[in-house]
């Protein structure tokens, strides 16, 4: 969809050009201002991987520290820190840091409604799931959801998958 791709296009040109040296960019002023207008985006990153998947993208806040590569962030979902709090992180170098806003790493899914406020690192191939608030450091290969919304019955995909019970 050509839109998506605008969206995409759009967000890693205005965190390029956003920088702290290039704060004041033109360009980085139009895809911020464009990206608020037409789609209620508002993006505050240092850097974000690709690809970045935005299904729907309408409503979605982004102040985080870092966005891993094939993250998929849907409708409604606000990301960004909680008034100061900070909290510690290794980086690439193995060096230890102080962040105050979110780690999103590499294949993370965030479903609609979700928020994910503080000095949070949200692990590598984890799932946050629908209306979904988290405020501690995520585990890889995680899933959070709601308990009260999944159903107790069993359930069945065609092609050989058995389905679970949800406890």
């Amino acid at each position: 969809n050509l839109n998506k791709l605008l969206i995409r296009i759009l967000l890693h040109l205005q965190v390029e050009f956003s920088s702290n040296k290039n704060r004041y960019s033109s360009i980085g002023k139009f895809c911020r201002h464009r990206l608020h207008h037409s789609y209620h985006i508002e993006c505050s990153c240092s850097s974000i991987g690709i690809p970045l998947r935005i299904p729907h993208p309408f409503n979605i806040i982004i102040a985080a520290q870092s966005i891993g590569n094939n993250v998929q962030i849907n409708q409604n979902v606000t990301i960004g820190g909680n008034g100061g709090k900070s909290g510690k992180y290794i980086d690439k170098s193995g060096k230890i840091k102080q962040h105050t806003l979110p780690i999103i790493e590499d294949n993370v899914q965030i479903s609609p409604n979700s928020v994910v406020a503080g000095p949070v690192t949200i692990g590598h191939d984890s799932i946050i799931g629908a209306n979904i608030t988290v405020t501690r450091d995520i585990k890889p290969h995680s899933m959070l959801y709601d308990p009260f919304a999944v159903s107790k019955r069993k359930w069945f995909v065609k092609y050989g998958y058995q389905g679970f019970y949800c406890e």
